[in-house]
């Protein structure tokens, strides 16, 4: 198998889960890799230990700065620019892989001719300690699915450039922690299918300052994607909006 995949990782004071996270690319099974680190203009020392992790394997690790701190898909879209792989992936700075996560998903994207995928994930603590809490995923997600949950986790989905186009996310900071599920709605609203690859192929580490974790922002910007960025009429809007606030609270108690 000789398909790149181009590893996308926004980068903001994550100096001290890079390291880890970086590991668990460069532990990969699959090694047709390159890993494109943006730092997001960060206040510690995150930029200068991803240069010198890149250092030590230049070919396949390559570092960009953004002009101006601008949030995570301001990052992921100089990446995704930047990237020569025919599939594209992401990975956030405190996030980990298991080691089989790229041969398990190129396996499964090329036998099937499937144009996204994803796994199941678990969440871990900051410390990196795991406690078997599995986030399990529905077989395959279209767009109605999608307008009720974010059922494709960023950290385990991968795309073909070559069935898609590359990918950008909206670059609003109003919708920050959302920018990837905005993304994803577009392209299921054409008629795409995601599917699921039935096993945890990533840990997502919980943090006490994740945006993610402010339940009544996160509340408040879906409703608005619903009504100002879908269009959805507000009966249809209030609808997947009591679907999402109760799938929600399933997974957060997860």
């Amino acid at each position: 198998m000789n398909y790149i995949v181009s590893i996308i990782m926004p980068l903001f004071n994550g100096a001290n889960t890079l390291e880890e996270s970086v590991k668990s690319v460069l532990n990969q099974t699959y090694k047709n890799w390159e890993l494109l680190i943006v730092d997001d203009c960060s206040s510690d020392t995150s930029y200068q230990l991803a240069q010198e992790i890149s250092l030590s394997n230049p070919s396949k690790i390559k570092v960009l700065k953004t002009d101006a701190n601008g949030g995570p898909a301001v990052a992921r879209n100089i990446a995704t620019k930047a990237s020569i792989g025919q599939f594209i992936t992401f990975l956030d700075c405190d996030d980990l892989w298991a080691p089989e996560k790229l041969a398990i998903q190129i396996d499964f994207i090329t036998a099937n001719n499937h144009s996204i995928i994803y796994s199941n994930y678990e969440k871990i603590s900051f410390k990196g300690e795991r406690s078997n809490r599995i986030i399990n995923m529905p077989d395959k997600v279209n767009y109605a699915t999608i307008l009720k949950t974010n059922a494709i986790p960023c950290l385990t989905a991968m795309y073909d450039v070559n069935k898609l186009g590359k990918l950008y996310q909206i670059e609003d900071r109003f919708y920050i922690s959302n920018e990837d599920y905005i993304m994803w709605v577009k392209t299921l609203s054409k008629g795409i299918v995601a599917y699921k690859i039935n096993e945890v192929l990533a840990f997502y580490r919980l943090t006490d300052k994740s945006i993610s974790r402010n339940k009544v922002k996160m509340a408040t910007i879906r409703w608005n994607i619903y009504k100002e960025i879908i269009g959805l009429s507000s009966f249809k809007a209030l609808y997947y909006y009591i679907c999402y606030i109760t799938i929600s609270l399933k997974k957060y108690l997860k």
